[in-house]
């Protein structure tokens, strides 16, 4: 498997992996974000691609913050339906969070964020977040994982 940043000509297929997962009206939002990463921005998201034999199985982004720059944000972590439960997502998260490690730099520590409307679970076991605010009537779990530099 290939993990490795999206080319704007894979905008719509990988926008189309949301719509699988979700409703219509998310594969559209998710769309004009995944173009964000391509607009001359001070801090642009970044997002990273799964690839297995040339198809591309999943995918998340992420963003440092504009006013904290030791905040990470990840967000659309998602793996088309045909290819859930094969450890994937667990791939493309340690991926992102590797980067955002290297990104880190000589600080001391970072923290990374996200919402998650699906197996919070996931991220607790895997990765060790943890859930500090339930959102809107508790359907989203926001949670945190701080990096410790060792």
């Amino acid at each position: 498997m290939i993990i490795r940043k999206i080319k704007r000509t894979e905008i719509d297929e990988v926008s189309k992996i949301v719509g699988k997962n979700y409703k219509k009206i998310y594969e559209k939002l998710c769309k004009k974000e995944l173009g964000s990463m391509f607009i001359d921005k001070v801090l642009p998201p970044e997002y990273l691609i799964a690839e297995e034999k040339g198809k591309i199985v999943g995918f998340a982004g992420y963003s440092q913050s504009w006013i904290d720059y030791k905040i990470y944000e990840i967000f659309w972590v998602n793996v088309n339906p045909a290819f859930q439960n094969n450890g994937i997502g667990t791939i493309i998260v340690k991926k992102v969070i590797d980067k955002i490690k290297s990104k880190k730099g000589k600080t001391k520590s970072c923290s990374m964020i996200l919402l998650t409307t699906k197996n919070p679970n996931f991220y607790k076991k895997r990765f060790k977040f943890k859930t500090i605010a339930k959102v809107s009537k508790k359907r989203y779990d926001l949670m945190a994982l701080n990096l410790e530099k060792r």
